[in-house]
């Protein structure tokens, strides 16, 4: 009979341990998998950066009154996006810049992401001038709650019209 017992209490302990295991294990992989989502996420909205700053710089490099629309998603990773002639500077308040729909001005397009040092900017061939743009936060984004809310992406989609104004000057402008 204590063998019985023994023998119960030993499989009992393999069975918990088992299922421990198997949730370690789970939230380990649930983790890595996180991850390479965010990774894979960052590096593509980098590559749309990438591409909506060559679309200004393409329009810098044409005759005056050329233009251009282009699009840009950005996802709630992203604190803001913006021009400067100070590539290396972080803004401020960039939450009341884009509510207040304040324009930047810069020879240089640059991206903030949550958690990152250091922007990441493109040198333009001439001035730009932009408004801030990004996502706001629940509190002041109804749409973005909404998103939340149906647990879809909360991804703000910006289409921006693109124009030569003088020799040395591109406008980015938002359009409705």
């Amino acid at each position: 009979m204590p063998s019985n017992i023994i023998l119960m209490a030993s499989t009992m302990l393999w069975v918990v341990g088992s299922i421990i295991l198997a949730l370690i294990i789970i939230a380990l992989v649930s983790t890595l998998i996180s991850r390479a989502t965010s990774f894979h996420q960052k590096n593509l909205f980098i590559q749309k950066f990438l591409s909506f700053t060559k679309d200004v710089d393409f329009v810098c490099l044409q005759e005056v009154n050329n233009s251009l629309t282009t699009n840009l998603q950005i996802p709630d990773f992203v604190r803001v996006v913006y021009a400067t002639d100070e590539p290396q500077k972080v803004p401020i308040k960039v939450l009341d810049k884009i509510t207040n729909k304040e324009t930047s001005e810069g020879t240089y397009v640059c991206t903030h992401l949550v958690g990152d040092e250091k922007p990441r900017c493109e040198k333009i061939h001439c001035k730009v001038k932009m408004p801030y743009v990004g996502t706001l936060p629940e509190s002041r984004d109804i749409w973005r709650m909404i998103s939340q809310i149906l647990n879809k992406p909360t991804i703000k989609e910006y289409k921006f019209f693109v124009e030569k104004d003088s020799p040395a000057h591109v406008t980015v402008s938002i359009l409705k």
